[in-house]
């Protein structure tokens, strides 16, 4: 596609930061509306919602720029990008929200 493999490489890790600041984002959001209607509904209702705000935040602001240093490294080293490590993450992240709304939809 392109002459520069050093475009690509910075192609590939902006995707991913980009990719993991919306899922980070789309986290506060739907956490934030949960604190937002439950307030009031009982103890645990809201502290699931600020689990997701938190999670979200810790996608957004600490795994973005660790992801888009670790794959701009990897494929400079004409590795594949997706390591152990991101992989584990990436389910830690998904587990979260999902066991957060479960919490959410189960309780109530």
């Amino acid at each position: 596609m392109t002459d520069s493999p050093l475009l690509d490489a910075t192609t590939a890790a902006e995707r991913t930061s980009l990719a993991w600041q919306r899922t980070g984002l789309a986290m506060v959001v739907t956490g934030a509306l949960l604190v937002h209607t439950q307030v009031g509904a009982g103890a645990l209702r809201p502290l699931s919602g600020v689990v997701l705000v938190a999670a979200g935040v810790v996608a957004a602001a600490l795994v973005a720029p660790l992801r888009y240093r670790t794959v701009l490294r990897r494929v400079d080293a004409q590795r594949s990008p997706l390591g152990g490590a991101a992989v584990v993450g990436a389910c830690l992240v998904v587990c979260a929200a999902t066991v957060t709304t479960a919490i959410t939809l189960l309780v109530g």
